[in-house]
């Protein structure tokens, strides 16, 4: 390869990657976003008991706005820092006399309904029954137990389309687009570099060659 091919590949690479710089300044921003108090201070924790006799799936759903739409909870790992995101937000299995304590970021959020999922019913347990009012708080009760006690309903069509939501293969594609550029965006002040490092070689390869001639 000549110099003049490698400087006009390292030329892309660099302009390629300069329009890229903006992923960069998100990336290095979102490694303070689980540190960050403002969202510590908006995380709420819950438990969820099955005293079933059989494993359950759990969904906990939540109204996002005044009409009444409906969306799985943003769930995280813990309420400490850092505060990272959980992968898997819907049919949570809890075993038989086990519980499971989550936790939940409350700020843009109203904790309405569990979707409860076994291998023969689906059911819902209504945490909140007015969750379009007073938005947004946390739930007056933290701990659920599932049991062949409690009074459960059907899900609505709200409830069932939040779900369907979260499982859709559009916010699969949202999700690795997201750390696609996340990604890229830490490995770009290198390519930046290299890049830059390549022309400036590359135009002393070119005067060396020119200057032999």
């Amino acid at each position: 390869m000549t110099p003049y091919q490698r400087r006009r590949i390292a030329i892309t690479g660099l302009v390629f990657s300069l329009l890229f710089l903006p992923a960069s300044c998100v990336s290095l921003a979102s490694l303070y976003g689980p540190y960050n108090p403002l969202l510590l201070a908006f995380l709420q924790d819950f438990t969820i008991e099955n005293q079933l006799r059989e494993i359950i799936f759990v969904t906990p759903i939540g109204a996002t706005n005044k009409q009444g739409k409906r969306a799985v909870l943003p769930l995280y790992e813990s309420a400490d820092p850092p505060a990272t995101r959980v992968n898997q937000t819907t049919r949570i299995l809890i075993s038989p006399n086990e519980s499971k304590t989550l936790y939940y970021d409350w700020d843009d959020i109203n904790f309405s309904e569990i979707l409860i999922e076994t291998e023969n019913w689906k059911k819902v347990l209504i945490v909140d029954s007015e969750p379009t009012k007073n938005q947004f708080r946390v739930p007056s009760k933290i701990r659920f137990v599932i049991d062949d006690k409690e009074h459960y309903v059907e899900p609505s069509p709200e409830i069932l389309a939040g779900f369907e939501r979260a499982n859709s293969l559009r916010r699969y594609l949202s999700s690795f687009l997201a750390s696609f550029l996340a990604f890229w965006g830490f490995i770009n002040p290198f390519i930046i570099a290299i890049s830059y490092k390549a022309i400036n070689r590359s135009e002393a390869d070119i005067k060396r060659v020119l200057g032999n001639v």
